[in-house]
């Protein structure tokens, strides 16, 4: 078993902190989480404000997937997103390579109708037609920041589109945003052995109490033998070739956070939505900032 040994109360905990962090970083700015110096050298902030109106990320989230973008550097390969929405999350990607000096392309995979119909075996949530929006309208919103020619898209759904990439196409980082259980299913079988060594998958709905894809990332561990690490929102991510020996304990919860330098931004997040939140959400979030050391 390669994924977390964390009981159901911890992982209903975990949704409960993930929407209700979800829902107040709305009402916190950039400033919140600070940053590193490399993060304010290459203008995290700006691209931020630049992507924030067409994305569902948090600033911590999208940090995190600019802090992997540029720690793939030395990969060979590009970046995919699969679930694409309104284009923010792609956006923050190719600006993050452009600003990095880091030349790579980021495919943008979505069916851009709207999600597929739930499985409610495994989704507990969500419905279909959730998150529509348009090839036309991502297009123009990404030429409007001159990333036309650097995102390439997919319009499709992912079991017409991903098989159908060049044979030799390789990635140094997905990111995986389908929401649902065979949207991330497929995805991982259509993508995984198309990432390098040293590469990343991102889950970025790992946790959050609708159970698809914590369902198709837990077959596909048990498969593979990798290991799964934990952050503190509902982001997680395997590293290709990182595999496990043992379960994870609760007490790596926030291990791969920290020695990635994530910690301490998302403790400053914590601090900043803990004054904002009330009755249900002050418990949840105060339970994840308790985990994080920020309270």
């Amino acid at each position: 078993m390669s994924v977390i040994a964390l009981t159901p109360d911890d992982f209903a905990r975990l949704a409960a902190a993930y929407h209700a962090t979800r829902k107040l970083s709305r009402s916190t700015g950039i400033e919140a989480i600070g940053g590193t110096a490399e993060d304010r050298a290459l203008g995290f902030s700006a691209i931020w404000d630049a992507v924030r109106p067409r994305t569902l990320l948090d600033p911590f989230r999208g940090l995190v997937l600019a802090r992997l973008l540029r720690r793939s550097a030395d990969l060979a390969g590009d970046v995919i997103e699969c679930g694409a929405a309104r284009g923010g999350g792609a956006a923050l990607l190719a600006l993050a390579a452009r600003s990095a000096g880091i030349g790579r392309r980021v495919f943008v995979a979505d069916r851009f109708d709207g999600l597929p119909e739930p499985d409610r075996r495994y989704d507990r949530s969500y419905r279909a037609g959730q998150f529509a929006s348009s090839r036309a309208e991502v297009g123009d919103f990404l030429a409007g920041l001159g990333l036309a020619e650097s995102c390439p898209i997919l319009d499709g759904d992912f079991a017409a589109t991903l098989p159908r990439l060049p044979p030799a196409q390789r990635f140094a980082l997905v990111h995986l945003d389908g929401d649902l259980y065979a949207s991330t299913a497929t995805a991982l079988a259509a993508l995984y052995p198309r990432v390098v060594p040293g590469g990343a998958v991102v889950f970025d709905d790992f946790y959050d109490g609708s159970g698809g894809v914590l369902a198709a990332a837990a077959e596909f561990l048990e498969r593979s033998g990798e290991l799964l690490f934990l952050g503190p929102t509902g982001q997680c991510r395997l590293v290709k070739g990182c595999r496990a020996s043992e379960p994870q304990r609760r007490d790596r919860l926030l291990a791969e956070t920290a020695a990635l330098g994530e910690l301490p931004a998302y403790r400053a997040f914590l601090a900043s939505c803990l004054p904002l939140a009330e009755g249900e959400h002050r418990a949840a979030v105060a339970y994840l900032a308790a985990l994080a050391g920020a309270e």
